[in-house]
């Protein structure tokens, strides 16, 4: 523990040029750092308020001191900082709020989780601006029976505490929206009510749930910094225009240029403009990073939790909550998923186009062991499950499929490990429908062997390479419906026992998103959930944005539903239209690193 002095010391450095609104003294931890800070006091955390907070009156309207080990709150804080709207005291040491707490009058959001609090003060039911608060994670043994008169309260956290009974007043409540209290030991409302989520909770103290108005979100344009090989060796009469590019490269018959563009689909192969077509492939990756990235702020989360900590009309991993398991990761990063696309791409790249089981189990191993360097990686973040145990079978590098069905022998397998990262193999021969399928069964076969999970590959991937072809039109329902109907007819191939056939013909049908039911007890990672989540991803007709927004909104294993869903999705509307600001907020050096993969796969289609 260390006093008031060094505190203080670390606080200057820490307030040296801040907005003069916000002031932020939190400690941001990496995965390592955050298991250590749960089981002991940090040497460089604060544990006293410094003294330049409580020697004047401030502006601040936001103050954010998490991951500090403060175990009280100043009696003066409320008085110097009267001006604050949002605080987030999370994972400190606090045992209890001063009355004084009760008089932040503007106060709007209060997160107090993870700290070891056991009553809070009648005062707290004075926030009346209040509307959001975190005290999940905590001690506490009743919380204040005028709670629910509070005029503003819409979100509460109470889950894990040591609660015997939730104040009936809540349901009284004419602004309360949104209640978690799962384990607990409540007797009113009784303990499997509370478990059962949010609108259980709230039907049994009121009658009536709210419902929040449905909003649209909107995508913007955007260019991707297309960057040409060599591979263009004739001079088109206008070299900036695409379609006179394209047409140039078809018709040469060079052969050092034959070589260097073995995925050059053949002349009518397909019915887009070369520009599109590009837009499509490009918007088919990102679609997929991007998914990925942005269902890491709610997997494995319940549809209570997800309405808890974000708002559906501004979701954003900016907003993303911190935990043991987003710890992992920074904010704008993507997870295990999109790198194993990105693993997949990279051996088509390697390989000239040519897809090996064998080349990939090398990459996918060194990959685990190591992540990606070059990113600064130091072992592959998010590996579990099937294919952490098909890796460390002793025939893995010379035979990887046999490899998985020695673990698949052991438990079933039929899990999203291979379907989450197979969208690229829908791109390098999209012309070929059986060489796509071919592709996709060799690669899910390297770590899953399940039929169920070898059907649901093909059926992505076989999606992908019809919606490049670009025989259908994606805006008609119908016309969308036949498109589905042949990738369904290519999956089921691989289905023999009819339960199989059963399943994924009840996945392959799903129109809303309760049809995918993500959070299903021991089948969230169910590999068909995630194809039955890209496919009402694509019915629903929603912009990227809307549709994505609404599938991660569902929890579960949200990065592979979404992962998938923004494949799909990113491949129908194209590159130009994919989220701005979700583009622009992955990591810099990701995105340059992934630009320079994807030209190259450009240039060895020959695309302009």
């Amino acid at each position: 523990m260390g006093n008031i002095e060094s505190s203080s010391k670390v606080n200057v450095g820490q307030l040296q040029g801040l907005s003069p609104r916000e002031l932020n003294i939190s400690r941001s931890l990496a995965y390592e750092e955050y298991q250590q800070h749960l089981k002991e006091d940090s040497h460089d955390a604060l544990v006293e308020f410094p003294l330049e907070l409580l020697s004047s009156v401030s502006f601040y309207e936001k103050f954010d001191a998490s991951f500090n080990c403060f175990t009280y709150i100043p009696s003066e804080f409320a008085i110097y900082l009267p001006h604050l709207s949002f605080v987030d005291l999370s994972h400190n040491r606090l045992s209890y709020l001063p009355d004084s707490f009760g008089y932040l009058f503007h106060l709007k959001t209060l997160l107090l989780n993870n700290n070891r609090l056991q009553e809070l003060p009648e005062s707290f039911c004075y926030l009346a601006r209040l509307q959001k608060v975190d005290l999940s994670h905590n001690q506490l043994k009743c919380l204040p029976q005028n709670l629910g008169s509070m005029e503003s309260l819409q979100s509460l956290n109470v889950s894990y505490n040591e609660l015997d009974a939730l104040p009936l007043t809540l349901g009284k409540s004419k602004t309360l929206k949104l209640i978690l209290a799962i384990f607990n030991k409540c007797k009113c409302p009784p303990q499997k009510i509370c478990n059962q989520g949010s609108e259980s909770v709230l039907a049994y103290l009121r009658n009536q749930n709210p419902k929040e108005p449905e909003g649209k979100l909107l995508g913007k344009s955007n260019e991707f910094p297309r960057v040409r090989g060599d591979v263009f060796v004739l001079a088109p009469s206008n070299p900036h225009t695409a379609r006179t590019q394209y047409v140039q490269t078809q018709t040469n018959t060079n052969a050092t240029s034959r070589i260097k563009t073995p995925l050059r689909p053949p002349v009518n192969a397909h019915y887009l403009p070369p520009d599109e077509l590009v837009d499509k492939i490009v918007g088919c990756l990102y679609g997929a990073a991007i998914g990925d990235a942005v269902g890491l702020c709610t997997e494995f989360m319940m549809p209570d939790e997800c309405q808890f900590h974000y708002d559906k009309n501004s979701l954003s991993w900016e907003q993303m909550v911190k935990d043991r398991h987003r710890s992992k990761w920074q904010k704008g990063d993507w997870t295990d998923s999109f790198d194993q696309t990105v693993l997949i791409l990279e051996n088509i790249l390697h390989w000239a186009g040519v897809v090996d089981e064998l080349e990939f189990a090398k990459s996918l191993l060194t990959w685990c062991k190591h992540g990606f360097p070059e990113l600064g990686d130091t072992v592959g973040r998010g590996v579990r499950g099937v294919i952490a145990k098909v890796v460390c079978e002793p025939q893995f590098m010379s035979d990887p499929h046999a490899a998985a069905r020695s673990v698949a022998n052991k438990f079933e397998s039929p899990s999203n490990g291979a379907v989450m990262r197979v969208a690229a193999l829908g791109i390098a021969h999209f012309h070929n429908l059986n060489e796509v399928a071919t592709n996709a069964v060799r690669i899910c076969k390297a770590t899953h062997c399940d039929p169920r999970c070898i059907a649901s590959c093909v059926a992505v991937c076989i999606i992908i390479a019809l919606i490049l072809q670009g025989q259908h039109e994606l805006t008609s329902k119908s016309s969308l419906e036949e498109l589905l109907e042949k990738s369904k007819e290519q999956g089921k191939v691989y289905l023999v026992e009819p339960f199989h056939q059963k399943d994924f013909h009840h996945y392959f049908n799903c129109q809303t998103w309760q049809d995918v039911e993500f959070c299903e007890p021991r089948m969230t990672d169910y590999t068909l959930k995630p194809l039955g989540a890209g496919l009402v991803a694509l019915r629903s007709m929603k912009d990227y944005k809307t549709a994505i927004t609404e599938l991660v909104m569902q929890g579960g294993h949200a990065t592979c539903n979404a992962v998938v869903a923004g494949a799909l999705l990113g491949c129908k509307f194209g590159y130009s239209e994919l989220p701005r600001d979700w583009l622009e907020g992955l990591i810099p050096q990701q995105v340059t690193w992934l630009n320079t993969k994807i030209n190259s796969l450009l240039d060895m289609m020959a695309l302009p």
